[in-house]
Formats: structure tokens, C-alpha cells, sequence
């Protein structure tokens, strides 16, 4: 840990005054120990925490400087009134300096219209969990076991871990069952499969088959049925679904139109069908911070949207 002094202390050496950790037995004779902490701290019989890891921040140190500058007001009145007291903050300068961070604000969004009166709810976990991970991230960051008021069961960590080994059956089994709560948790796992479908190193979109285009747009779809049960709104998942879904939509539909499956007036409805997910999309992700994944999304989704929504005519034309 550090001391005051920002010098390394192993906590080896204690003052034989007020017993807090000095750099040596020279170090607990200096001025600016023993006539400012140390006596307050003896006085006071304040005594130092040991701790475990001395290459730690020593947090008990934060108060050291403070107190030696409240000492101050008392033991060197010239010095604080011709140095320190004369101290200007600069608040009013600061906060009309642009990019001062002077002002914090803290910005709530609600994923779906308000009312006065409406209750307002905050989740304490990912909502595309499923249930059993849930209820274990809940029970070791609180310690203790949740409850849902419709569930008669409290479920312990044993037999979570048994449940676990389930997970993969469910998800084997998820395109037999029906929409119910179980399918809904099960097709949560298909997540990761979503977000890495089309986008393997060294494999475009464009020299993907058409059955993993379908097979995108059928997951994407089975995750926004559910998110509109379990984050409906607005909320970032939403957006996320909505760009990821754009794509294979677009390419799908080409391929189809190249195939003479499709004729033009199909091929701009799905076009349309993607503009309106571009859109949608980054109304929601433009109002994330702009450095973080999901407002990057946004800006792109803005750009496409605006791409594709001016070149929509040449592009059904020239298909």
C-alpha cells in the first residue's frame, strides 16, 4: 500500500506513538507525521486496520490529507489564511467551459410511454437469462433466495446446478415446443448462435446459402416475439434484434429476386420491411453513449437507414 507520502509501505514498520504504518522508524519523527496525524490519531486511540494485501490502495490513508489541511486552521493560521483559505474553486469559470465535467447528469429512459401515476420497474438482471440463472445470480449477489409470487418453489443452488446440465436438452428441443415460458427461455439460448450467424471471419453475407439467411431472420423473429414480452419497448436488445435482422432480410430478398421468385414489387416490401427495422433501430440505439457498442450500432443503423431509403428506387430498379 502507499502512504501518504505515495511511497510503498509493507505495514512492517508501525509508529510507536499512534501504531499507523510509517516508512521507517526515521519516518515517524518527520514534522509533517508527528505534528499533524499522529497525535490526533494517539489521542484519539484511532488505530489502523490491518490488511491483507499490502500492494493495495491503502484506502484508510484518504483522510491523512484532509486532516492535515484542517490541522492547519489551527497550528498555522498565516499559512492557511494567506495560502489556502484565498483558494478559489473556479466553479462558475468551470461550468462555462465547455467539456468542464463540472456537471453530471444522469439521463433515465423509459422503454415505453409514461403515465402519471404508472408504476416504474428496474431489472436487476439480463432479462434474456433464463429463469434458473437468474434466480442464482440474484441469490449469490444478495444471499439470498428469491421468491417469485408465482412460483410455489424456491429453487437452491444444488438443484440449479442439476437444471444446468438440462439447458442443452431444452434447446435441442426448442423447435417442438410450444410458445409457452419454457420455449421462451430455451430460444434465449440461441442468442449467441443469432449474433454470430454470417459474420465468421473470412464468410460475407453474400456467399452465405439462402437457408442461413432464413434461419437468421426465423431466430431473429422468435427473440423479438419474446422481447416484446420481456423488454417490450424501446430497450436496447430490441434495437440490437432489429439490425441484426435487417440484413439477412435484404440479402434473402435479392437472392430470391435473382431467382425469379420474387418480382419487384415483393422485392421492395422487403426492402421497405428493412428500412423500417433500420429505422426503429436506431431511434432506440442513437440515444446510447456514442463510444459504447450499442450507439455505434446506432450510427450505423441511421446511416444505412438513410442509405437505403434515399437509393430505394434505383435499387429496385437496377436489381
Amino acid at each position: 500500500m502507499f502512504g501518504p507520502y505515495y511511497a510503498y509501505i509493507d505495514c512492517s514498520n508501525l509508529c510507536s506513538t499512534c501504531g499507523w504504518p510509517v516508512c521507517d522508524v526515521d519516518c515517524e519523527v518527520v514534522p509533517a507525521h508527528k505534528d499533524a496525524e499522529c497525535g490526533v490519531f494517539a489521542n484519539a486511540k484511532v488505530k489502523f486496520t490491518p490488511v491483507e494485501n499490502t500492494y493495495e490502495p491503502g484506502l484508510q490513508y484518504e483522510c491523512i490529507t484532509p486532516l492535515r489541511v484542517l490541522l492547519a486552521t489551527e497550528r498555522d493560521k498565516d499559512r492557511w489564511e494567506n495560502q489556502v483559505k484565498c483558494m478559489e474553486t473556479h466553479t462558475e469559470e468551470r461550468k462555462r467551459k465547455e467539456g468542464s465535467g463540472i456537471s453530471i447528469r444522469v439521463y433515465l429512459r423509459a422503454a415505453l410511454p409514461l403515465k402519471k401515476g404508472d408504476e416504474l420497474f428496474a431489472g436487476y438482471t439480463y432479462s434474456m437469462w433464463p429463469t434458473i440463472v437468474r434466480r442464482e445470480y440474484l441469490r449469490e449477489d444478495d444471499e439470498a433466495e428469491w421468491k417469485c409470487t408465482h412460483c410455489p418453489n424456491t429453487l437452491k443452488g444444488s438443484t440449479i446446478r442439476k437444471v444446468f446440465k438440462m439447458i442443452q436438452e431444452e434447446i435441442d428441443q426448442v423447435e417442438s415446443m410450444p410458445q409457452d415460458s419454457m420455449s421462451i427461455e430455451a430460444r434465449e439460448s440461441l442468442w449467441i448462435e443469432l449474433k454470430c450467424m454470417g459474420k465468421s471471419k473470412g464468410t460475407p453475407w453474400i456467399v452465405l446459402p439462402d437457408v442461413l439467411y432464413e434461419r437468421k431472420v426465423e431466430l431473429c423473429q422468435q427473440i423479438l416475439e419474446n422481447i416484446n414480452i420481456l423488454e417490450p419497448g424501446w430497450s436496447r436488445l430490441r434495437g440490437i434484434t432489429m439490425y441484426e435482422l435487417h440484413a439477412p432480410i435484404i440479402m434473402l430478398a435479392r437472392n430470391l429476386y435473382n431467382n425469379d421468385v420474387i418480382d419487384k414489387s415483393e422485392l421492395r416490401a422487403k426492402l421497405m420491411e428493412a428500412i423500417e427495422l433500420l429505422r426503429e433501430s436506431s431511434q432506440i440505439l442513437i440515444l446510447e453513449p456514442e463510444n459504447s457498442s450499442e450507439g455505434m450500432i446506432g450510427q450505423a443503423a441511421m446511416q444505412a437507414y438513410q442509405q437505403l431509403s434515399a437509393n430505394l428506387d434505383d435499387l429496385v430498379e437496377n436489381a
